[in-house]
This record gives C-alpha cells, structure tokens and sequence, in this order.
C-alpha cells in the first residue's frame, strides 16, 4: 500500500515536472498570445485529462472568455451565477455548490492572481483523475499563472514594439510635413507673407504654399487632410507636388481643384478628404480669385477694413469622383488687402472652443493689426493656455501692396 502510494506521488511529481519543462519551452518558443493558449489546453488535456476547460479574463473590471474546450460552442453559464464563481476569487467545488448552469459541465473553479489582484479564473470539467490530488490542482493554479504572467510579457513586448514603430512612423511624417512648407516666405514692401505651424503631439495634415507665377501672380493655399500620421503626410506631398506642377500649366482654378480631387479620390478610395482653400493675386487687375473646398473660410479685409469671408467654392476634395457643384469667388481692390487662413486646429485652441466667438475675435485682431507677422503673433496670444486642439495649428497671413512699378 506504502509502495503504492509512494509510486502515485513520484507518477504525479514526474507529470508535474514533464508539464513544467513543456509549458517553460513553450514560452520560451512561442511569440505569440494564441500560441502558448494552444499549448496550455493541450498541455491540460494531455497530461491531466481535462475534459473540459473554460478559462476568463479579468480585464478592467470586465470578464471576458478566453478559452472554451471540450463544450458546445453555444454554451454560456447563466450570467449571475458566473459572476458569483469569477468574483468569488477562491476555488470552488461546485458539486459543494449550487451552480445548475455550470455544475453539468464543470467540478473546479481555480483562481489566478498576478501580484494579489486576481486577473483570471479556470473552470474545469472532467477532473475525476486529479479532484481528489489537492497538490495537482494547485500546480494546474500554478502553470496558469506561469502562462498569465507570459502572456503579459508577450503583451507588453507588442505594445512596446508598436509605440516604437509609431514613434519612426511620426518622426517620418513630421520630417516629410515639414519638408512641404516652402524654404522661404516673401517680406518685400509690396508683398508679405506670414506663417505659423505648431505641431500637436501626433502628426496632422496641415499643409501651406506659397507660388509665385509670371507676371507678378502668386498663388496662396492652406490645406488639412484628415487623419493623422503618414498616411495624412504621404496624401499631402502628393497633392502638393501635383499642385505646383498645375499651376504652371495655363489652366484656370477650376481645372486645377477638378485635377486635384481626381488625385485625391484615386489615392484614397474615398476613405480620406482633404480640406483646401487655393487663391490667387493677379495685380494687373486689382483682383484675387479663389475656390474653398469644404476649408475654414479664410478672411480678407480690404483697405477700409472691410472684412469678407471666403466661402465660396465646393466641397472636400477626395468626398466624390466629381464634385457637384464648383464656384469660383472673385474680390477687386485687393491693394494693400490683408488674408488670413488658418486650419481648424485653430479654433479648437480657443478658451471655450466657441467658433462662432472665435471668429469674432479674428476679425478683431485683423482690425488692429494690420501686418502679417503681427497679427499670427496676436492671435496665438489670445489662445488658451492649455491649448485644447486635437489637432496641428497652421495660420497664413498675406499682406498685399500693389505699387506703382507693378501696376505699369
């Protein structure tokens, strides 16, 4: 009988230790989550003859199934009575208990603890080879916390991996927004030119150029594509190669916004848009045409500060194939004319984050500060401290002077 027994414990402690070197080199070989769970059911079944297994995991505050071996697929234990066994976090026998949804499948419910908070609990059917092994039960607890704390490894191994690759990722994207932003910006006695971009913590899309064209034309644009990152970075170079290589051709504004939604639409399959507000100065005629596309409008106050709003236009580009519809707005008398353009992270920045309010003191600084480097710097200082903005801020100024020389 002594021999028996004795021969029992060292068949247990064989088993133990075969069991402890399989799921030891399975963590060791295995990279992924799904993997070792594998390894762990079968492990279970092989070694212990575990029929059936359910296994939930605590995840903020939540349980959530894991594993479900050897039941029905459709099967669920009634909800209230579940919660009694998971929260309970100690085993439990439930033929000792009155479990009917969960004791015609399972004998055990084991804890698993990581650090004295319990993270997940195993139920177990078919146990009759192991139930009356106390020390068997508690190294199954033992392994399962083994397998947890690996898994949690695995985890934190992949959310490192991930933050790594969006940080090159962003470092990219930042380096190639940057990269779009023209070298340099007119300061001459009849032209100016201010810019302000304040990146968020993430990379956006925002995006602002200035071209200059024959005859003393210019071209002014301020863009913002939707979403982050960069993808939102790659979508912007290409609009803005294919713009600078638009304007050059002869074609009007409208040509040149029918070209660019086509690009757009064709890179992004509809699943992003881009804002845009594209204008250009003829000085031969005192005049300024510009389209908005789906943009926040832009300000122009004229010489007796006369401010107008910029809407006119379509919608996004990128929203449809064709855009429905297309309006070109026209302003005379831009002489000594100041614009203001910006992106919505902008308005976003604002103490309440009111638009309608935040427009209001836009026109108000234009109205007192009538140079371009001036007024970005005013209304940066009008901002809230805490910088509420989801998003990267662009500010444009364009302060126009037609002189004598260019008008003969």
């Amino acid at each position: 009988m002594i021999a028996t027994q004795k021969d029992e414990f060292f068949s247990i402690k064989s088993l133990e230790l075969d069991t402890l070197l399989d799921i030891t080199k399975a963590i060791t070989l295995s990279k992924d989550e799904k993997s070792l769970l594998k390894i762990y059911i079968f492990t279970l079944a092989a070694n212990f003859k575990i029929e059936r297994l359910m296994m939930y995991e605590n995840q903020s505050g939540k349980w959530n199934a894991m594993i479900k071996h050897g039941i029905a697929k459709d099967y669920s234990p009634h909800s209230e009575e579940l919660m009694q066994v998971l929260d309970s976090n100690r085993f439990m026998d439930f033929e000792e208990e009155e479990f009917k949804s969960i004791n015609q499948y399972f004998e055990l419910s084991i804890p698993i603890s990581l650090d004295n908070v319990q993270i997940a609990s195993v139920l177990l059917g078919g146990t009759y080879k192991i139930k009356s092994h106390k020390e068997s039960i508690k190294f199954i607890q033992t392994i399962s916390n083994i397998l947890f704390v690996a898994i949690s490894n695995i985890r934190l191994t992949q959310k490192k991996i991930e933050q790594e690759a969006l940080s090159v990722e962003l470092n990219i994207a930042r380096k190639l927004q940057f990269q779009l932003f023209p070298a340099s910006l007119p300061n001459t006695e009849a032209l100016k030119i201010n810019a302000t971009y304040i990146p968020h913590q993430t990379v956006g899309g925002d995006y602002y150029d200035y071209i200059p064209l024959p005859n003393n034309e210019f071209i002014v644009c301020i863009a913002d594509v939707s979403g982050k990152g960069i993808a939102a970075a790659f979508i912007m170079s290409n609009l803005q190669a294919a713009l600078r290589v638009l304007v050059k051709q002869v074609i009007t504004l409208e040509q040149i916004i029918h070209e660019l939604n086509a690009i757009v639409s064709h890179n992004t399959k509809g699943e992003k848009f881009v804002t845009l507000f594209l204008a250009k100065y003829i000085p031969r005629k005192n005049m300024m045409v510009y389209i908005n596309c789906g943009h926040n409008p832009p300000f122009l106050m004229s010489e007796n500060k006369e401010i107008l709003t910029l809407e006119k236009g379509s919608l996004m580009l990128g929203a449809f194939e064709n855009l429905p519809f297309l309006d070109t707005g026209k302003v005379y008398g831009i002489n000594n004319s100041l614009l203001f353009a910006y992106t919505d992270g902008l308005t976003e920045s604002f103490e309440d984050s009111n638009t309608e309010k935040a427009m209001e003191i836009i026109k108000k600084m234009m109205a007192e500060n009538e140079q371009a480097e001036l007024l970005n710097a005013s209304i940066l200082k009008m901002l809230s401290p805490q910088n509420n903005a989801m998003d990267d801020i662009t500010l444009l100024s364009c302060k126009y002077q037609i002189l004598d020389q260019i008008v003969a």
